[in-house]
This record gives structure tokens, C-alpha cells and sequence, in this order.
């Protein structure tokens, strides 16, 4: 079986590789150039490659990937968003150009270092979660279509992260050593504030309470997100940011117990399975934060879900809500407004 596997230079791409290949696969390598910054990587991806004699493709998709991600990711802020570009990048990007690909050389499977798994469940395919939890990136995986998955192969599905290094430093010495895990934002090199700020440019603007009452003075909207606490330099604290106001070039704070909210609405959804009313499902409305119990309820072009239990703490527009049926995921959406009991956040 042939598989073109996405190869960025990293230790989880370079170990699925490793594994396919041990496995009896034939493996032909793809890297994709989408940043000035990936040298030192490019440098690690040639020197696998040859350590596993696969043959490699390497394509320039730094022009889409600047059209189809961080664009895209801008204007997220522009709006008063907290996007999440992964998201976007390997449903627009990755998967795309893999899939297109592998048509073209004749591979019939794709294959990543994601920690995600492809279950069966009634006849068909599902993205679910990864063994090791604490690395699952099927939050990130959400809305691949669900005909690509017959196609695609997670090697690293049963694996945690210390059993891939382990792996990876046998078979390729320690050319790993001191290589940090990758960014959620990878094309970007400073702090996030300093190029949101280069990018969209900085206006200062007040720091309010809920009531209106002014504490301070902001650096720029887009260097705040839903939830933040630190930075902040407030007498009174702890503040949290509660959200931000365009209209007012304001950003509205309170305290911890103002960012629980018991609703979320969601735009531009992408389903796997149909949600059934009054089913009890679990919802994670960040890459890194624990699921919270829900129901879901279609609305036209978006979805309500509502907590069932416990409530969401720190809900930020522009980050995916996903939906799992316990581990496998039913679908997800872009995360709109929350609200608290009624009152929008």
C-alpha cells in the first residue's frame, strides 16, 4: 500500500513515517513550504527522509497559505475574534493538498503525525479522539469531510508523546534534541500582540467594567482574548477579559465568575452525524479545556448547544465549539456569541 504522508520536520510526522514504513508500507514523503521560518525544519525533514529512503515531494504553498489561513486569521481579528488558524489550515491546506496529491501519484492513503483516530461505527468512518488525551488534536481535525477518511491514516493514534520520542531518538540518533513540541500559531516568531499589532496596526482605547467604569487603558483590542488575565496591570484584580467592544474600542472585564455562560451559539457548521435533540453529548469549546456536557439544537444555518451541568467558562468568538458522541466527533461549528441565561456575553 502506498501512502503520502505530510512530513514538516517535526518528531510526530517524522514517527508516523518511520512506522508506516516499518509496517511494510511504501511511504512517499510531501512537505510543504508555507513559511520563510521552516529552514531549521526543512534541514530535519531532507535528513528523515533519507534515514527512511522514501522518495519526497516538496510543494511552495506559501501563496495559499496566506490566502486560505492568515487572512482569513486577520480578519478574525478585525471582527473582535479569537480564531483558531489550525483549524482552517488542514481543512483548507494541509488535507487538501495531500489528498490532491495522492490522486495524482496514485497513493490511495494519506497519512499525518496528528494524534487522532478514524473509528467505524454503523457501516461507517468517524474522526474520534487519540489514546493520549492530553495531545488529542481532533479538535483541530473537526471539519476534514467524512469522505476523506476512508483515505487518511493517524499512525500515531495509540501512541503518547514519550513513547514517540522514544521511537524517533532510536531510529533517527538525536536529531530531535531540544526541538520544541509546535506552535498552535506556527508561521508566527514574536508574541502574537506584537504582530497583530504590526499586521492591524494599535489603537489604545479604555479598559471598562460591565457597568461602565473605567480602570485602565488597553494597548489595542487585538491583544486581548475572552478569559485573559494576566497583562492586564488593574488595581483590584483579579479582572478577566469578558469580551471586546468594536464600537467602543473597549475592553469590557469582570471577575471570574462573569465568564461562565450556559449557551453558545455557532455558525458555519460542519457535521459528520445529524445531532439528535434531547441527546446528552460533551462540548469543547477550546483546543485545551475539558469537554462540558450538552444538547444540541439546529438553527438553520447555525447551532444552540446548551450545558447541561456545568458551565462554559471563558467562551471566546471565532474558536470552534466540537461536538463528541463521547470520543467520536459529530461535528462542530465557529463559535458566534455565548450567552448567560438569556443575556448575550
Amino acid at each position: 500500500m502506498i501512502a503520502l504522508v505530510g512530513m514538516s520536520g517535526g518528531v510526530d510526522s517524522s514517527t508516523a513515517a518511520l512506522l508506516l514504513k516499518e509496517a511494510g508500507w511504501e511511504v512517499i514523503g510531501l512537505h510543504l513550504i508555507i513559511s520563510p521560518w521552516q529552514e531549521e525544519a526543512r534541514s530535519r525533514f531532507e535528513y528523515i527522509a533519507d534515514v527512511l529512503k522514501v522518495p519526497v515531494l516538496e510543494i511552495d504553498a506559501s501563496g495559499l497559505f496566506d490566502e486560505l489561513v492568515v487572512e482569513p486569521f486577520l480578519d478574525a481579528y478585525r471582527k473582535g475574534f479569537t480564531p483558531n488558524p489550525c483549524v482552517l489550515c488542514n481543512e483548507r491546506l494541509k488535507f487538501a493538498i495531500l489528498t490532491s496529491q495522492a490522486d495524482k501519484l496514485g497513493a490511495k492513503y494519506v497519512a499525518t503525525g496528528h494524534y487522532a483516530t478514524i473509528v467505524e461505527k454503523d457501516g461507517g468512518l468517524f474522526l474520534a479522539r487519540a489514546k493520549d488525551r492530553s495531545k488529542d488534536q481532533s479538535y483541530v481535525l473537526y471539519r476534514l469531510p467524512r469522505s476523506w477518511l476512508s483515505g487518511i491514516v493517524f499512525p500515531l493514534s495509540n501512541w503518547d508523546k514519550e513513547m514517540v520520542r522514544r521511537r524517533a531518538g532510536e531510529a533517527f540518533g538525536d536529531v530531535f534534541d531540544g526541538v520544541r513540541d509546535s506552535r498552535d500559531i506556527c508561521f508566527i516568531q514574536e508574541k502574537l500582540p506584537h504582530f497583530l499589532s504590526r499586521r492591524l496596526g494599535c489603537e489604545r482605547g479604555p479598559i471598562v467594567t460591565k457597568d461602565g467604569t473605567k480602570l485602565g487603558e488597553h494597548k489595542g483590542l487585538f491583544c486581548y482574548t475572552v478569559g485573559q488575565r494576566k497583562g492586564l496591570n488593574l488595581s483590584g484584580g483579579p479582572w478577566y477579559v469578558m469580551r471586546l467592544d468594536l464600537d467602543q474600542n473597549a475592553v469590557v472585564v469582570g471577575r471570574k465568575e462573569d465568564l461562565t455562560v450556559r449557551r453558545i451559539v455557532c455558525c458555519d457548521p460542519h457535521w459528520h452525524e445529524e445531532p439528535k435533540v434531547e441527546r446528552i453529548y460533551l462540548a469543547q469549546h477550546r483546543y485545551r479545556t475539558s469537554p462540558v456536557e450538552v444538547m444540541v439544537q439546529r438553527e438553520g444555518s447555525s447551532f444552540l448547544a446548551e450545558a447541561a451541568k456545568e458551565c462554559f467558562m471563558a467562551v471566546a468568538p471565532g474558536q470552534s465549539l466540537v461536538v463528541y458522541d463521547q470520543t467520536r466527533v459529530i461535528g462542530g461549528g465557529i463559535i458566534e456569541r455565548s450567552e448567560r441565561g438569556g443575556v448575550n456575553i
